[in-house]
């Protein structure tokens, strides 16, 4: 003979699938302000990205210009416009960047140990020419803009759109343990004594 679930136990199962799958949720959440109250940070460097020419003082992601640089004779290079997943540089003035391995710019969340650049392309908004998905690559903690040799113009924008890269393995390994448990729960088994316990 076999029995089938309880009610009791069926909800129980039931329940313990949905609690399972809300920790995985709250664990996980959907991407939800990936740039918007981070603390970052800029660096120039040149010839290399060891050779680092300026840093500026953290800056916090929000409305607005996050950062503008002046050189020590009072020229504006640029403003540096930060939105929830989109990086702008406006120049300010005409000019060009020097040929070497690398010149340019190096982004740095510090508000986490790895950044959330691990998707980072040229954005449709971008203006400089010859700036290509090629010039940006990152590691865990910081966002590279290689600019060697390109010319810039006054108005022009360097615009680097931004994305974390969902990870759905994680979630999926969990919905499929909390299905596994429920079905585990729910599986029918024999009634009553085995013959041999009389």
């Amino acid at each position: 003979m076999i029995c089938s679930p309880t009610p009791l136990r069926l909800k129980t199962c039931i329940l313990a699938a949905i609690v399972g799958i809300g920790n995985v949720l709250l664990a996980n959440p959907l991407q939800a302000g990936l740039l918007t109250g981070k603390e970052m940070q800029l660096t120039i460097a040149w010839p290399t990205t060891d050779f680092i020419q300026y840093v500026s003082p953290p800056f916090v992601v929000g409305d607005g210009i996050e950062f503008s640089l002046t050189n020590k004779a009072g020229f504006a290079w640029f403003d540096l416009d930060i939105s929830d997943d989109t990086i702008t540089f406006n120049m300010t003035r005409t000019d060009f960047f020097l040929t070497a391995d690398f010149n340019g710019y190096i982004l740095k969340d510090l508000s986490h140990p790895v950044a959330p650049f691990e998707i980072a392309h040229v954005a449709p908004t971008n203006t400089l020419a010859g700036f290509s998905n090629s010039r940006i690559t990152h590691d865990d903690h910081n966002l590279y803009l290689n600019v060697s040799g390109l010319p810039i113009l006054a108005g022009d924008k360097l615009a680097i759109s931004v994305a974390s890269v969902p990870e759905p393995g994680g979630m999926v390994l969990a919905i499929v343990g909390a299905i596994g448990l429920a079905a585990y729960g729910l599986r029918r088994k024999p009634c009553g004594r085995p013959i041999w316990q009389g």
